[in-house]
């Protein structure tokens, strides 16, 4: 072999080598790009608590989809009875939720009862499993009761708070007049 054969088979080995690690970096990009935009079109679905200051206090426990693409519900469970804190024994947060299709941005909210909690009550951990596409999703989401539950108490109107409110806005009235 002559050394002109002997720099031929080198370039050739070290163009191939070159080739097949630029396919295999080509490869893992379009696997991270893959991944990047999975992850920023699928669905985020989360619960909290969400406490509402109209006439009383209402607090809401929230299914929340944060993603940029619709889901469906395929499974939920709750760490404790949503029962307990049902306004009404009929209709228990959640217990007709599966099936369910949630949209981005969309919530679907539940007015409950923290006063029917007990006051030593723990966090509760609400899981989730939904669909998007062919893939499905599991979040685990807990939710500390404990630290909403005197925000249900925050503000208090009563008769009395009322009429003082009414009597002192005819008092502002009659002096603007």
């Amino acid at each position: 072999m002559s050394a002109s054969d002997i720099i031929e088979i080198i370039s050739i080995i070290a163009s191939t080598a070159v080739s097949t690690i630029a396919i295999v970096i080509s490869l893992k990009t379009l696997r991270q790009n893959s991944r990047a935009l999975e992850e920023s079109t699928r669905p985020y679905i989360s619960m909290y608590l969400s406490c509402t200051y109209c006439s009383g206090t209402t607090v809401f426990l929230v299914m929340k989809n944060y993603g940029n693409s619709s889901a469906v519900i395929t499974d939920f469970k709750s760490g404790m009875d949503l029962s307990i804190c049902a306004y009404d024994k009929e209709f228990i947060p959640f217990s007709h939720i599966v099936g369910t299709n949630l949209a981005p941005n969309e919530a679907i909210k539940y007015p409950v009862q923290v006063e029917n909690l007990p006051s030593d009550i723990a966090p509760v951990t609400m899981s989730i499993s939904y669909q998007s596409h062919s893939t499905t999703y599991h979040e685990d989401t807990t939710i500390n009761f404990l630290a909403h539950f005197d925000i249900a108490h925050f503000r208090y109107n009563s008769k009395e708070n009322l009429q003082e409110i009414s009597y002192s806005l005819q008092d502002i009235s009659e002096r603007l007049l």
